[in-house]
């Protein structure tokens, strides 16, 4: 013999209410029975499982599964309303001439299930008794140490006591030492004038004053390097600033992408497939491709998340502090020689090699900064700007196929339309994440005229409507960000565009 067909069944709303009526109206375990049987049948489940969850014989369930679908195809259900006539004949049909089986047809059918149940939840609650009272037994032994941690504080109150006067007497003593200390420094402070005095005199006479040329020239040069460290000074403050703007975008960035790949991981993914699975196979045939791309992208995700901790490799160092030319340090180098000509060559060589030491601490301020951006803009270009491709493209594969379904099939539009709703949501979440980082989808208007340096035009086509080397389409969408200067947006990546060629 072939093997017997599985009954499909699919209960609307109207049609629960149906069921929900028809118990109220005649309880009975019969009755019981067949709305269980219909239910898990309209799950999903294959009979041979409702038979074995019910703890029935499969006979009976495919009688029910049987009478219900003859039902439902002589009335029309969803017509029926709760005063209906019709609802009692089919009461009557469906219901009312139908025997339980014997027994040895099926086991028990509704109490053994029951009665398996009642027994496990017996068996928790003894359980819970148990624990409630060994947690009864706990609380008593901790109220029983009360007394006793009440005596050691007690003790150890009565031994800090008499402590307490010693600690104040300590405490006035180094107030004491500690004024009298301020006394000395006040008056170490008054001596410091003749000190200094005393001082610029020795200087004058180890350190004769320079002949005119070479003060001359040590000022010039002092001056000259001041209005060079200034800019120095300027232009290391602003790459150093590029680099905390961009270290913070990939420490943002890290920590958001984690966010949205556990939103994803956690809440979206796993509704999306119980959805599908809520769809007859003939239409989850005709969603494979989509779902598919769906698939990829939580592939994709996971490979995110364990590269995402790589944007964080570089850290930021402090800001160095650059060297500067000062008049003692040139006199020092030009004391031991006053030709002029040696004088302003070693002079010369001095200020070469501290622009050259300034020069190397901004070069490396500079290579962290473009580091940090190139960290960024790679990840975002090579990692999140594929997925929200693969979410476009699968976007445009699915709007046609899902309105052709919905037409045919209107009992599923709102589960198709729910299903599709994820998508949307996927994008709009990674749309905000790049926005909140400053990143945006490049505006380009359909008959404007292609900027080569921010469309690639993948292709050209004939259109007489719209003017030559105008965009006719966009294929890839192109991203821009801005560094939140109120400057132009700096290009992220190209728009990949078909243009026309009249």
């Amino acid at each position: 013999m072939g093997k017997t067909k599985e009954k499909s069944i699919v209960i609307t709303e109207k049609q629960h209410s149906i069921l929900e009526q028809i118990v109220s109206q005649q309880f009975s375990p019969e009755l019981v029975l067949g709305v269980l049987i219909i239910r898990e049948i309209a799950k999903g489940k294959q009979e041979q499982q409702v038979a074995d969850y019910l703890g029935i014989k499969i006979k009976p369930v495919r009688q029910w599964a049987d009478k219900w679908l003859k039902a439902t195809e002589e009335f029309s259900l969803d017509d029926i309303s709760v005063d209906d006539e019709r609802l009692t004949q089919l009461i009557e049909k469906v219901f009312g001439n139908f025997q339980l089986p014997s027994e040895t047809e099926s086991s028990p059918v509704l109490s053994s299930a029951w009665e398996t149940q009642i027994q496990a939840l017996s068996a928790r609650l003894i359980n819970l008794e148990t624990q409630l009272q060994t947690t009864n037994q706990s609380v008593t032994g901790v109220e029983s140490q009360f007394p006793q941690v009440i005596n050691q504080l007690q003790r150890l109150e009565n031994q800090l006591f008499p402590i307490i006067p010693q600690l104040n007497e300590r405490v006035m003593g180094l107030e004491s030492q500690l004024q009298a200390n301020n006394e000395s420094v006040t008056a170490l402070e008054s001596q410091l004038p003749p000190i200094i005095n005393q001082l610029q005199q020795l200087e004058h006479q180890v350190f004769p004053p320079l002949p005119p040329a070479i003060a001359k020239l040590v000022e010039d040069v002092c001056q000259k390097d001041e209005v060079s460290l200034a800019q120095d000074q300027q232009d290391i403050d602003d790459y150093y600033k590029q680099a905390q703007h961009w270290s913070n975008l990939n420490a943002t960035l890290n920590y958001d992408l984690k966010s949205a790949i556990e939103n994803w991981q956690s809440n979206l993914l796993p509704d999306c497939r119980k959805l599908k699975e809520q769809l007859p196979e003939k239409i989850q045939e005709r969603l494979k491709p989509r779902h598919e791309v769906i698939e990829m992208i939580n592939r994709s995700f996971l490979r995110l998340r364990g590269v995402v901790d790589g944007l964080m490799a570089n850290e930021l160092p402090a800001k160095p502090q650059l060297p500067a030319i000062t008049q003692q340090q040139l006199r020092n180098i030009v004391d031991a020689d006053l030709d002029p000509d040696a004088a302003s060559q070693a002079i010369e060589t001095e200020l070469n090699h501290v622009q050259r030491e300034r020069y190397q601490q901004i070069r490396a301020i500079q290579d962290i900064a473009e580091t940090h951006q190139k960290n960024f803009t790679n990840f975002v270009k090579n990692k999140v700007l594929v997925i929200l491709d693969n979410l476009d493209e699968g976007e445009r594969y699915s709007k046609p196929v899902i309105k052709e379904l919905v037409e045919k099939t209107r009992q599923y539009q709102e589960i198709l339309e729910h299903w599709l709703g994820f998508h949307g949501i996927l994008r709009a979440n990674l749309l905000d994440l790049l926005t909140s980082l400053g990143i945006s989808t490049m505006k380009i208007e359909i008959g404007s005229p292609i900027d080569w340096n921010r469309h690639e035009p993948l292709d050209k086509e004939a259109d007489p409507q719209l003017p030559n080397e105008s965009i006719k389409e966009v294929i890839r969408k192109g991203y821009e960000f801005s560094m939140g200067d109120g400057k132009q947006p700096q290009l992220l990546r190209e728009a990949m565009v078909i243009i026309v060629n009249n």
